[in-house]
C-alpha cells in the first residue's frame, strides 16, 4: 500500500484518533509538508465522505494511525476491569472481517472468538467481538488502512486471548457477520485484552496503566490459574 504524509488531526470519542497520510517521495527528493490549501481539502474531504474522500485526495489509499489507550477510566486493578465487565473469557481469536463506521470516518473490526473457557458470564462457544482497526476495501476499489499506534493491541486469528469484554447495546457500525448475534468489546479498549499465548502474559494496556503494571509478563499458567477468582472478586474499597 502507498505510504502516505501527515496532513490531518481528528479527536474520536473514547480514543485519540489521528489521520496520517503520508505520500512516498520519489529518490532524491525531499517530503514536503502539506500546504495549507491540501489541509483544506481534506478536511473537507473528510467531512463529506468519511475516509474514503480522503483517499480519493490520495490516489485511492489512504492510512489513519489511532491511540488504542483511553485515559477516560484507568482501572487500578483487576478486580476493577473485572467488576466493570459483562464477561471474561478465554479464547482463540478465529477470523476477522473489517467495516467503515456509518460515518465512514472510522474502520472497525469483528473478530469471530471461539470461547474456550468463561470465567464471568455465559456467551455461546463463538462470540463477536469489535475492536478498532483494520483494513476495508470499497467496491470501487478504494482502500482505506486504520493502524494502531501500539503494535500490540488488537486481535490477531490464531493467537489465544484472555478477554474483558461489555456487551454492545447498540452497535451503530451494524455487525457484519450476524445482525441477530451480540456483539461485544474490550473494556476501555487495550485494559480489556491480554495475549495468552506464549509463555508470558503480554498485557496490551498502555505500560503506564496499573493493569499492565499487575499483569504483563505474569506466567501465563498462573495468571489463567487465578482468573476466576479475580472475575468474580468485589473490587477493593
Amino acid at each position: 500500500m502507498t505510504r502516505l504524509l501527515a496532513v490531518h488531526g481528528v479527536a474520536c470519542a473514547l480514543f485519540s484518533c489521528v489521520i496520517v497520510a503520508q505520500q512516498s517521495p520519489q529518490p532524491g527528493q525531499a517530503t514536503a509538508p502539506p500546504s495549507r490549501e491540501r489541509a483544506i481539502a481534506t478536511r473537507e474531504a473528510l467531512r463529506a465522505e468519511g475516509l474514503r474522500g480522503v483517499a480519493k485526495l490520495n490516489g485511492g489509499e489512504y492510512s489513519t494511525t489511532f491511540v488504542p489507550h483511553s485515559d477516560f477510566g484507568v482501572f487500578k486493578g483487576m478486580e476493577y476491569l473485572a467488576a466493570s465487565s459483562d464477561v471474561v473469557v478465554v479464547g482463540t481469536a478465529v477470523s476477522t472481517v473489517s467495516k467503515m463506521s456509518l460515518g465512514g470516518e472510522r474502520v472497525f473490526s469483528y473478530v469471530t472468538v471461539a470461547v474456550t473457557d468463561a470465567p464471568k458470564g455465559a456467551p455461546a462457544g463463538e462470540i463477536i467481538v469489535k475492536v478498532e482497526g483494520g483494513r476495508f476495501r470499497f467496491d470501487d476499489g478504494i482502500e482505506v488502512e486504520s493502524k494502531s499506534s501500539d503494535e500490540r493491541f488488537g486481535l490477531i486469528p490464531g493467537r489465544r486471548y484472555a478477554l474483558f469484554l461489555e456487551l454492545i447495546t447498540q452497535d451503530r457500525t451494524n455487525n457484519p457477520l450476524d445482525l441477530n448475534s451480540p456483539v461485544f468489546r474490550p473494556t476501555n479498549a487495550s485494559q480489556g485484552i491480554f495475549d495468552v499465548s506464549n509463555r508470558a502474559v503480554v498485557a496490551q494496556a498502555s505500560p503506564t496503566m496499573p493493569i499492565w503494571k499487575e499483569a504483563n509478563g505474569e506466567p501465563t499458567d498462573q495468571f489463567l490459574a487465578k482468573l476466576p477468582g479475580v472475575a468474580l472478586t468485589p473490587p477493593r474499597r
